[in-house]
C-alpha cells in the first residue's frame, strides 16, 4: 500500500475532516531531520510515525529524568491529526522505558531459553526486541 492509497483509506475512514491519533507506544528510533519524526511500535504503520513539527514547550512533557524522546525504548502518550505522512503531534508525553528486573522473580524462579511469554505489544522483528509495558512469564 502506497501513501496515496493510505492517505485515501484515512480520508474514507475520517470522512469530511482529518482522522484523530491518540496512544501509548514503544519509541523504535528517531529520524532527526527537519522536520524529524518519532518511530513507535516498529513503524510498520502509517501512524506510527509521529512528526514533531507542532512540538514546543507548552504541548511536551518529560517524566523522570528525561530530556528528549531519542532513545529507543521510551514510553511515549500523544495526541495528533491522522495525515498521509503518519500522526502530526498536538502533543507528547514521554516516560522512561521499562525496565524488568530478573531480582522480583519468585524465589527458584529463573528464566530460561525456550520459556513460552505472553505480551501485548510488538516484537522487532530486526533485533527480536519485544515493545511491551508487561511480561508474563509462564
Amino acid at each position: 500500500m502506497g501513501l496515496d492509497d493510505a492517505a485515501a483509506d484515512l480520508e474514507a475512514e475520517a470522512g469530511p475532516t482529518a482522522a484523530a491519533c491518540r496512544i501509548g507506544a514503544v519509541v523504535t528510533s528517531y529520524v532527526a531531520r527537519d522536520p524529524g519524526y518519532i518511530v513507535v511500535d516498529g513503524g510498520l504503520d502509517l501512524l506510527d510515525h509521529l512528526w514533531t513539527t507542532n512540538l514546543n514547550a507548552t504541548n511536551t512533557r518529560f517524566l523522570g529524568a528525561l530530556v528528549n524522546w531519542h532513545q529507543t525504548g521510551l514510553i511515549v502518550s500523544y495526541t495528533g491529526t491522522a495525515d498521509p505522512s503518519g500522526c502530526i503531534l498536538d502533543s507528547l508525553t514521554v516516560a522512561p522505558a521499562v525496565t524488568i528486573a530478573t531480582t522480583s522473580l519468585p524465589a527458584g524462579s529463573f528464566v530460561t531459553v525456550g520459556m513460552k511469554v505472553q505480551w501485548k505489544g510488538l516484537r522487532d522483528p530486526a533485533t527480536n526486541t519485544v515493545l511491551t509495558r508487561q511480561i508474563e512469564i509462564n
